[in-house]
């Protein structure tokens, strides 16, 4: 009698799926484009809103790794070029900061990239940050019109970096007649960079000033969901809510400041406010 053996069954080899955001959404990008769907924007165009994001919010780790991606995809942008240029001056790396702006200007010597990239080296330097910071130093002695001069000098007439752009544009909003010019450029780099707790902060308390306090409270939130604006966030509600008059729409205000931040000094503040 045979005997009959059971052949062994061939299954497919289970393999671990794993992605991250960046991955995830640079694959569905790219294959919107090949199903000939045209997508919201190019797999470029997101990774470097995603280099601004980190640069606005200081999460360096999602600069790198966007960065990482774009000079395997385009690695003669001049845009990202300069993005690498900005990281390696945070970074400290002067000599290769130098490098970068070579290639910058090798691809794009003409271009506004090369101008800014060229300036935030400039800026850099030892000398140019002496003179940086007194031009602080006017701008804190109250000296506006003579610390607005040092800056349109020392930037030609465009900050190179977003932190410097930030500055210059809040000395320039306390500058008489220049507060809604200013308040549309910070809007305007607050849409370019979301994320950036300081430069939102700067919004919220121009609207508050406008009396515009849906958008300042709206403001404030959203700074509020970042472990570095969240103190100063709360704070500068807080501040606004006890310049109100003692009414049930203060109370509803002190309620919801509550009711968002949860627990710390400023709320245990508005509790006793409620008393």
């Amino acid at each position: 009698m045979k005997t009959i053996r059971n052949k062994p069954v061939n299954t497919p080899r289970k393999t671990p799926f794993t992605f991250n955001r960046l991955a995830l959404t640079l694959g569905l990008a790219l294959l919107s484009a090949q199903t000939g769907a045209a997508p919201v924007v190019s797999p470029e165009q997101w990774l470097l809103e995603q280099v601004r994001v980190g640069e606005a919010s200081h999460q360096e780790e999602l600069v790198r790794q966007s960065l990482f991606r774009l000079e395997l995809m385009d690695p003669q942008n001049p845009q990202v070029l300069s993005a690498r240029l900005r990281l390696l001056l945070r970074e400290g790396d002067q000599a290769g900061a130098k490098q970068q702006l070579q290639k910058i200007q090798q691809v794009a010597p003409d271009s506004d990239d090369f101008r800014q990239a060229q300036l935030s080296l400039r800026i850099a330097s030892p000398d140019m940050q002496q003179k940086l910071q007194q031009t602080r130093l006017l701008a804190t002695a109250g000296r506006l019109d003579e610390a607005k001069a040092q800056y349109d000098a020392l930037f030609q007439g465009q900050p190179p970096t977003l932190d410097l752009a930030v500055e210059y544009w809040q000395l320039v909003a306390r500058l008489p007649g220049q507060k809604a010019r200013a308040q549309g450029q910070l809007q305007a780099l607050n849409q370019q960079y979301p994320g950036d707790v300081q430069l939102r902060l700067q919004l919220a308390q121009m609207a508050f000033d406008a009396g515009d306090n849906a958008g300042g409270v709206a403001l404030v939130k959203q700074v509020a969901t970042t472990n570095e604006g969240r103190s100063p966030a709360a704070d500068l509600w807080l501040a606004r809510i006890r310049a109100q008059p003692v009414a049930n729409a203060s109370v509803d205000a002190l309620q919801a400041f509550i009711a968002t931040f949860d627990t710390g000094p400023q709320v245990i503040a508005a509790q006793q406010e409620l008393q």
